[in-house]
């Protein structure tokens, strides 16, 4: 029962930023998972498992765990930039950013609003935009090319559980912070991050006590992070990631 809240938490989250559907279905069908597969025998497996110690930091995402998404599904924000071609027509080839407003300017076009929105459903209306009016059966690639807008889960024991952007060098503590802190029923010392490494699923356990109290080191929080505070309704779940995490701050594989 403890999964099925958590799995229904997560697919009901309503954003803080502007998101598509389908983003959302993603990463709930992401978080949904790892958290089917925690409840469902046991998480880890010691003989197998990577522990890594964070003493002297995280064990960081690979590039290719950063862009495990499939690029054509990720959505859009301000601060990504794109690459824009018109099959024949060298000369409306662009580069362009999204604005702070969500908007990019293109040839014949002008401005357009594309935060929140997958880049293939932005590429299907500026192909269609164009054969409308000005070219016939235009073959128009947009491709991101940089991207500032990418996202974390975080849910449970938080006053605004959602999906986040990942802004600088983003930590823990800011995460939290961001989902407007901690709820009431919060269990500080039962914060687990879910991450890929290496394609591999992980999860790690932190106290946010401790790290308030400047007793340990704050964690960075990467792109596709998935956070689960502690609370009264999901405990069940997290105490079996608890009970074998070797020690708190290490990142141990998690079965599938």
């Amino acid at each position: 029962m403890a999964c099925e809240r958590i799995d229904a938490s997560l697919e009901s989250l309503e954003l803080d930023c502007v998101t598509s559907n389908r983003f959302t279905a993603l990463l709930a069908s992401a978080c949904s998972a790892m958290l089917i597969a925690g409840c469902s025998g046991p998480n880890f497996d010691p003989a197998s498992a990577s522990a890594v110690n964070v003493g002297s930091g995280l064990a960081a995402p690979t590039g290719a765990d950063l862009i495990r998404l499939d690029p054509a599904a990720a959505v859009l924000g301000p601060g990504d930039r794109l690459e824009f071609k018109v099959l024949g027509l060298a000369e409306l080839d662009r580069n362009v950013r999204v604005d702070s407003n969500g908007m990019i300017a293109l040839p014949l076009l002008g401005q357009m609003a594309v935060a929140g929105q997958p880049v293939s459903e932005v590429r299907q209306q500026v192909q269609r935009r164009l054969g409308e009016r000005y070219l016939q059966n235009p073959e128009v690639t947009l491709e991101v090319i940089e991207t500032l807008s990418r996202r974390f889960v975080i849910d449970g024991g938080v006053r605004n559980p959602g999906i986040y952007a990942v802004t600088g060098n983003q930590t823990l503590i800011q995460a939290v912070a961001q989902a407007q802190g901690v709820s009431e029923n919060a269990r500080l010392n039962e914060v687990v991050v879910f991450r890929d490494i290496n394609g591999v699923p992980h999860a790690a356990l932190f106290n946010l006590a401790d790290i308030r109290g400047g007793r340990a080191a704050d964690p960075a929080i990467f792109p596709n992070d998935r956070i689960i505070v502690g609370n009264d309704e999901n405990r069940a779940f997290l105490r079996d990631i608890i009970a074998l995490s070797p020690f708190v701050g290490a990142f141990v594989q998690v079965a599938r």
